[in-house]
């Protein structure tokens, strides 16, 4: 996925401020989870059966997505990322206003707190996610975590 600046001239790819690299395999997708979401949702397809057999999309707050790729884990199913960009995406300082404060940071804790529970990761790796959520979700001014 190939992010650009939300202006009159975001369609221009030459005006590309980041690519979202992603793990390709399944087991290094598996390793990726642990710390970032790994998988662009934007582009994804799945089959309806394997949905059903991870429970379905739920809600959960700002983190529905990961949470889903995180239960398709747990059932044992096997994920996979192309090495194209499929989609250009344009991001502006909306997004990351909405990708920040206390309530975003405390569904972020509260979904990696699950992940810890689940054994996806270890509490050392929870203690540390959770500190760099706090970091750059509340700590952090916007301007900021744009750049970063």
């Amino acid at each position: 996925m190939t992010e650009f600046l939300d202006s009159e001239d975001a369609g221009d790819p030459s005006r590309m401020v980041s690519r979202r690299e992603v793990p390709l395999s399944n087991d290094n997708i598996r390793a990726f989870m642990r710390r970032w979401c790994p998988m662009n949702q934007v582009t994804v397809a799945f089959r309806k059966t394997d949905v059903g057999e991870a429970g379905g999309c739920l809600d959960w707050r700002c983190e529905e997505d990961y949470f889903f790729w995180a239960r398709l884990m747990l059932a044992s199913k096997v994920l996979a990322n192309l090495p194209e960009d499929l989609v250009l995406v344009r991001v502006g300082v909306g997004m990351y206003t909405r990708r920040g404060g206390m309530r975003y940071f405390a569904n972020e804790r509260r979904f990696q707190r699950r992940m810890l529970e689940k054994g996806l990761m270890k509490r050392i790796r929870y203690a540390a996610n959770v500190a760099e959520s706090l970091v750059a979700e509340v700590l952090m001014p916007t301007s900021v975590r744009g750049w970063a």
